[in-house]
């Protein structure tokens, strides 16, 4: 047990005339909190662990909140993630050696990840990203509630390519590419090269584009692929028509066109409780099938209505920290204003509280929502 005011005392050494052992130290938490006792066997024949909850006496429910944080080197002012549902992308500055990995809310954490050169260890440590031959790579993390284990969040940690120094002419670095994890074919037009959407001008992006690092979903039957150039052969994943609040969810990673122009998302899978999850390769840019998760626009009657079946939250802060009410599925809420946080958005309400603006969670408009 963490909380070193609670102490657990084994049957066999202080109480032997009993069958049970017995938790000193309970009268110093406080109402509603929660203690958790690990428990794993003392014989080596017996495997399995057993984590016991014990609710302080008081009321209501009581609900984890989870946040994760990053550092390099040794700083210690980590940064906090802002996106606790999305898989999270670090990346990786330049003559970085070591990253540490944290979070709160969880039991007992587990860290898993890395290769031969790039490993973590039991406390989020992370070393070798310095390593030559890691140069130009993605490389995954995950951290997973053992108490809890569908309580997950996994980490995509980008080390940048190496650049080796000028040799006496041409420019002052050459950048040395990765080899790619899936092949991208030539576009039609070799200077387009994209980074942020805007109005059509031969080498950027259409306006219903997505901004690398957003989420989309795909509102009919897509499927992802190894190369912009999509081929039945080079399928990876299908993901059928869904309803609302299950529709396929995806990460922008980068534009890529066809060689005959048609605009393709390289995206990674980020449905966390499906078998795709962390699947990385090209989706179709069409806005008849893939569209922002977040609104970007106001409500026409300035309402919006909860579909998520577990219900949202309002929150003190446009990074929705400090919760302070939770509206049911069905729940009718007025709306004032439209907030950016990051690359997604929140509604905010008549007392400057902050709703998500998630589509697979509210629909705009006052209607009922099975």
């Amino acid at each position: 047990m963490a909380n070193p005011d609670l102490k657990v005392e084994a049957a066999d050494d202080q109480h032997p005339n009993d069958s049970y052992g017995v938790i000193d130290g309970i009268n110093t938490m406080q109402n509603n909190n929660i203690a958790v006792v690990k428990m794993t066997p003392a014989k080596p024949s017996l495997t399995g662990t057993l984590y016991l909850f014990f609710k302080k006496a008081g009321t209501g429910q009581f609900k984890p909140s989870y946040a994760y944080y990053y550092a390099f080197n040794g700083s210690t002012t980590p940064t906090q993630i802002a996106n606790t549902v999305s898989n999270s992308t670090i990346n990786v500055p330049s003559g970085s050696k070591t990253l540490k990995l944290t979070q709160t809310g969880y039991i007992d954490p587990e860290w898993t990840g890395g290769d031969s050169n790039v490993k973590i260890d039991a406390n989020g440590n992370i070393t070798g990203l310095d390593n030559p031959a890691e140069a130009g790579k993605t490389i995954t993390f995950t951290v997973k509630d053992q108490a809890v284990p569908s309580v997950t969040h996994t980490f995509n940690i980008v080390i940048p390519a190496k650049t080796l120094p000028n040799n006496g002419g041409g420019s002052s670095n050459t950048t040395v590419p990765s080899t790619p994890s899936t092949p991208t074919p030539t576009p039609s037009n070799p200077n387009w090269n994209p980074t942020t959407p805007k109005n059509q001008d031969g080498t950027g992006l259409p306006n219903y584009a997505a901004v690398k690092g957003s989420a989309v979903y795909a509102t009919k039957r897509v499927y992802m692929y190894r190369s912009a150039n999509f081929k039945k052969s080079q399928r990876i994943a299908t993901y059928p028509k869904a309803k609302r609040v299950n529709r396929p969810m995806f990460v922008v990673l980068d534009y890529a066109k066809s060689n005959g122009g048609a605009l393709r998302y390289k995206v990674r899978d980020v449905n966390h409780h499906s078998k795709t999850n962390g699947k990385i390769g090209y989706i179709t840019a069409n806005p008849k099938y893939v569209v922002n998760v977040y609104y970007k626009t106001m409500p026409n009657n300035g309402k919006i209505t909860v579909i998520n079946k577990k219900g949202i939250h309002a929150y003190k802060n446009v990074n929705l920290t400090g919760r302070v009410k939770t509206f049911k599925k069905g729940t009718r809420v007025a709306v004032k204003s439209f907030a950016k946080h990051n690359l997604t958005t929140r509604y905010q309400l008549s007392n400057g509280t902050y709703i998500t603006a998630n589509k697979k969670l509210v629909i705009q408009g006052s209607f009922k929502h099975d």
